[in-house]
């Protein structure tokens, strides 16, 4: 460490470092006691106002110099190296760190430390008094000079060893300070990292978690849709499986039963080459000519003797008669109807007499249906017709009762024909008397024939149900219409009527279409023989519906389509 003259100055003055040191917040180590201040106070009473005599401002440093009473000394150490004296004591700042004291320092040093010179100053009351009490000590210049220049070099000595001491001591002090705020620091910022570096692994540990557990829901989601999904394939392909097992059935049953139609279509066309037995014919014909007087005996007169059953009887049938006037082109009001409708038959199920009249009143409303509403709209055939289905396969019976009121009314359903110039041949073939005993007009006969041939025609040729399939076998299979076509072809020329070929031209629109589907090549060969040949064989009688018959057989000749009737709406 450096000599400064300042070090007895910094040793005297109150620069300790302890624990009771107040600090300043502009200072690097905080110490608001300077010994700046010190020195500023100890130059200030050093470079005072010169006296007259040198020797009296010797001996006045001496006494109030804190270096120990040597004029010499002090005028060497403040003298002629001050500058110097300051660059060590800047240097010295520095080593403390006491930067911002340096300029203060340096100023305070060049503008307080000039070189002494000898100086009067005025003696004050003060001064006097001291040098009383100083004057025991006063020599003579010689002698006081070479005490003083001894004084002085041990002055000098012990202020170089108290200066080290104290430099010593700030430095140990410091440095105690440094390494224990170095460490407090250290330990803050350990702590503070390791606050960091907790906050940051739980950070982690959360994020972690939180992954895990969307990971887990988002596997869960996916399994549960996975196995919703597998479900539903399954599901599906149980439903495909069993439609297509159904499916085949359906194709299987429709198959045999095209063959079966096939096999007959192929002995009633042999019939219908000559074969056709007409004493066959008239004895179904006469079969349900005998039944409705028997229907009347045995069902109608009896329910009228008893009143219970025939006022029990009147209250279902004006439930049963309104419902077939709300059918519909729609499939789910046919299927309404047609559950209400059966089950207002099930219930007379338990009394004989009332089911049968029952079943012989739906089979009169259905056949008066298709007399009125079929004969001016044919399209409302198929409503009517599938409601028919579904009550003969839920109630076979109603067959018989059905075929005897077709046969009554429209006897050309079974291919029957007789001669009408008698009043017995036109009862037979269903004609209208009135009251005056007048027949109804032709186009009004030939109208009903129509319609009532219209329902027949489509009655034969719908598919059953899903309900009824595999079930039951069809009431009134497409063979039945096949076979009808070929009696009436049979038919002697002599008794063949323009209403011949009015029925021809309904059956035609009605089930013409399913024949050929069903009946391929031989449907064709049917078709072309009632509009070529059997049309030909009446042109000298010009009938108005053969001429119909023979424009419709064109129209399918050079279109390639056959006319339908209009399908119903789901």
């Amino acid at each position: 460490m450096k000599y400064s003259p300042y070090s007895s100055i910094l040793a005297n003055s109150s620069f300790e470092f302890d624990g009771d040191d107040e600090f300043d917040s502009s200072s690097p180590f905080l110490v608001k006691s300077s010994p700046l201040k010190s020195l500023s106070n100890n130059v200030d009473n050093s470079i005072e106002t010169p006296s007259k005599s040198p020797v009296y401002r010797m001996r006045r440093n001496v006494v109030s110099s804190p270096l120990h009473k040597s004029p010499y000394n002090v005028s060497q150490l403040l003298g002629s190296q001050s500058r110097k004296n300051a660059d060590e004591l800047s240097d010295l700042l520095k080593d403390f760190n006491l930067k911002d004291r340096f300029d203060i320092v340096k100023e305070q040093a060049s503008t307080r430390c000039p070189r002494l010179r000898p100086v009067s100053r005025p003696v004050s009351a003060s001064s006097s008094a001291r040098q009383t009490r100083r004057s025991s000590i006063v020599l003579d210049s010689t002698t006081g000079l070479e005490m003083s220049d001894e004084v002085g070099a041990l002055d000098g000595q012990r202020a170089k060893l108290e200066l080290e001491d104290s430099q010593q001591r700030v430095i140990s002090s410091l440095e105690t300070r440094l390494k224990k705020r170095t460490l407090e620091v250290d330990s803050m910022i350990k702590a503070i990292e390791d606050e960091k570096r907790r906050i940051e692994e739980e950070r982690k540990r959360r994020e972690e978690e939180e992954r895990k557990r969307l990971e887990e829901e988002k596997r869960l989601e996916e399994e549960r849709k996975r196995k919703e999904q597998l479900a539903k394939e399954k599901a599906e392909r149980e439903k495909k499986a069993q439609e297509e097992a159904q499916k085949k059935l359906k194709e299987e049953a429709e198959r045999k039963e095209k063959l079966e139609a096939e096999q007959r279509a192929i002995e009633d066309a042999k019939k219908a080459k000559g074969l056709t037995n007409f004493s066959e014919i008239d004895s179904t014909f006469q079969h349900y000519k005998q039944m409705i007087v028997d229907i009347k005996n045995d069902i109608v007169l009896k329910v009228k003797e008893d009143l219970q059953t025939k006022n029990a009887i009147l209250k279902h049938k004006r439930k049963i008669n309104p419902k077939f006037g709300q059918l519909t082109n729609s499939m789910s009001q046919l299927h309404r109807v047609s559950d209400e409708v059966i089950t207002l038959i099930n219930e007379t199920r338990g009394v004989e007499l009332a089911f049968k009249w029952i079943l012989n009143f739906v089979a009169k409303a259905i056949v008066s249906q298709a007399e009125t509403e079929v004969r001016v709209r044919p399209d409302s055939s198929l409503p009517l017709a599938r409601l028919t289905l579904n009550i003969l396969c839920e109630f076979p019976e109603l067959k018989e009762f059905l075929m005897a009121r077709f046969v009554k009314k429209c006897p050309y359903v079974i291919g029957y024909t007789c001669a009408i110039d008698t009043v017995e041949g036109r009862l037979c073939m269903g004609w209208k008397r009135h009251e005056d005993d007048k027949w109804e007009e032709d186009i009004s006969y030939d109208e009903r024939m129509a319609g009532m041939m219209t329902l027949f025609s489509v009655l034969t040729r719908l598919p059953l149900s899903p309900k009824y399939f595999g079930t039951v076998s069809h009431p009134l299979p497409l063979s039945e219409n096949w076979k009808m076509m070929a009696r009436l072809l049979n038919q002697p020329k002599e008794q063949l009527t323009n209403t011949h070929f009015t029925v021809a031209s309904s059956w035609w629109e009605a089930s013409a279409n399913e024949i050929i589907m069903n009946y391929g090549r031989q449907g064709q060969k049917l078709l072309e023989i009632i509009w070529t040949q059997w049309v030909d064989s009446v042109v000298d009688k010009k009938f108005t519906s053969a001429n119909t018959l023979r424009i419709i057989g064109e129209d399918w000749k050079n279109s390639g389509t056959l006319k339908t009737l209009t399908e119903m709406e789901p």
